[in-house]
């Protein structure tokens, strides 16, 4: 996590203020302490000469005569776009916003490899809880300000910790969690889904700082995939489609891995509760990767080494002219490591 432990300007030129070590860095930190894109790349920019337009989605990119043209929606005035040309267009809009566009491109007509949408990879991806621990963790996260009880230990940021669980079966990192309240507040759902109703009555009781939840800690795991999952469009949107990721036997032998440390240091290992039906039936991932991937010709990949989108109409190793992709959809595979 970058994060800014004391209060300053930044590199960028910003005023930051330090980390009050509430725990509420992955939901957005409401203190200013965390270097976000906003504050630092974005803010440079400016500074720069760039223009930034809020508010606002890239909506379609088409090939112009002299470039390209990128249509603009205006968030706040759905019925209102406006149309930007530019002779070189650089796609950062993450890993499921740069394949969305590039697949609605191709919807209209753009030349694309036969592979985009294809090799996403979870990065091996999951979240575990670790429960019923023998000393307090304090890891439920008490906001800005403060919505924990007075005198309560500091929960301190989230994930800045490591333990290597690899071998020669491939890498498996844990890293430590803080919980969300709106989170920790299913606690007494879940218990009454799993027909628990003694301890759903003892969460509604204890609350969310209870003794029983500051020994409660999410884990998160990163190891490795096989980069099988597919994006598609559907009304329009991007979708994930990847049936089997559950049964992957990576991500359950990671899983395994982490079950078994837990269970070692006294606690009791519970699956991510959003795999529930009643949640969504869903895994959560933290570094999706792929769908633009990398590859040396059109054959193999949509993007050259260098981010360059290829153009089948030009051969092989043929581009589009000044078409770029510059964030992890362009990433191949897992790299079992956060990916920054």
């Amino acid at each position: 996590m970058t994060i800014s432990h004391r209060p300053g300007l930044n590199v960028a030129g910003v005023m930051q203020y330090a980390c009050r070590h509430c725990g509420d860095c992955w939901s957005g930190c409401n203190v200013g302490a965390k270097n976000t894109v906003g504050i630092t790349y974005i803010a440079d920019a400016v500074d720069h000469g760039a223009t930034v337009l809020c508010e606002s989605r890239a909506q379609s990119i088409s090939k112009t005569e002299s470039g390209w043209e990128v249509v603009v929606q205006n968030l706040s005035k759905a019925s209102e776009s406006r149309r930007i040309e530019a002779p070189i267009v650089v796609l950062a809009a993450g890993t499921l916003g740069t394949t969305e566009l590039l697949l609605r491109a191709q919807q209209r007509g753009l030349k694309l490899s036969a592979r985009l949408g294809k090799k996403f990879s979870a990065n091996g991806d999951d979240l575990v809880i670790a429960s019923d621990l023998g000393e307090p963790v304090n890891a439920i996260a008490t906001g800005f300000p403060s919505q924990g009880p007075r005198g309560a230990a500091p929960v301190g940021p989230h994930s800045m910790a490591l333990i290597d669980l690899g071998d020669e079966h491939g890498p498996v990192w844990v890293h430590d969690g803080t919980m969300l309240t709106v989170m920790a507040a299913l606690a007494p759902l879940k218990a009454l889904l799993q027909l628990n109703v003694r301890g759903a009555l003892r969460h509604l009781k204890g609350g969310i700082y209870s003794d029983e939840m500051s020994r409660t800690q999410i884990l998160y795991i990163v190891a490795h995939d096989d980069a099988s999952g597919q994006m598609r469009l559907q009304n329009d949107r991007v979708m994930v489609d990847w049936p089997g990721y559950s049964d992957a036997p990576e991500r359950v032998r990671a899983e395994q891995k982490v079950k078994t440390l837990i269970e070692r240091m006294g606690g009791k290992f519970k699956v991510n509760p959003f795999t529930m039906a009643a949640f969504g039936g869903n895994r959560i991932i933290a570094h999706p990767l792929g769908g633009c991937a990398m590859g040396e010709t059109v054959e193999d990949g949509v993007v050259g080494p260098d981010g360059r989108v290829f153009d089948p109409t030009k051969g092989p190793k043929g581009v589009h002219d000044g078409l770029y992709v510059c964030d992890g959809a362009a990433v191949p595979s897992a790299i079992g490591s956060a990916p920054s």
